[in-house]
């Protein structure tokens, strides 16, 4: 979450959305970004312009201090209209639970997902996964150090080298 000017910036991950605008989303703003530092919040739009809410009771200070241009992993998951989110450092291998909350009006039973950066700024998405169910999300171990992805990685290294 960086742009080419050095500065953070918020991302926001749209969900649900459809061709109406309507949508729910999700804006995570970190520790050196631009807004609400180090912050959750969350936002429904229900078609126009005016219909554009920002769910203030649901603003969440995140677990720890996330920084600009290092490797985080955000996991967010939704059943029904139950939605957690949660944060993890690279270096850590089990994710912390931000928050959850529920649409108890149930507005947005479908749609599609897109992303968005604070004044058009530039940021990076690396290994994004969608799954159709949250039990699917193995929130508590990554890959890193089993064999096959060990392999992977010299092979990768290798093929870099030639």
């Amino acid at each position: 979450m960086h742009d080419d000017f050095g500065n953070g910036s918020w991302t926001g991950i749209l969900f649900r959305a459809s061709q109406d605008f309507k949508f729910y989303q999700l804006y995570i703003t970190p520790e050196d970004g631009i807004g609400t530092k180090n912050y959750a919040r969350w936002y429904i739009r229900n078609g126009g312009a005016n219909t554009w809410k920002e769910l203030r009771e649901l603003r969440t200070k995140l677990p720890f201090a996330l920084i600009s241009k290092q490797w985080h992993t955000l996991t967010l998951t939704g059943k029904s209209f139950k939605f957690e989110l949660y944060l993890k450092k690279r270096e850590k291998a089990i994710s912390q639970k931000v928050m959850d909350w529920t649409d108890t009006e149930s507005l947005h039973p479908k749609g599609t997902i897109g992303f968005i950066a604070e004044n058009s700024r530039h940021y990076y998405i690396d290994n994004l996964r969608l799954f159709d169910t949250p039990n699917e999300v193995n929130l508590a171990i990554e890959p890193t150090e089993k064999v096959a992805t060990f392999w992977g990685q010299v092979k990768r290294h290798n093929n870099l080298s030639n």
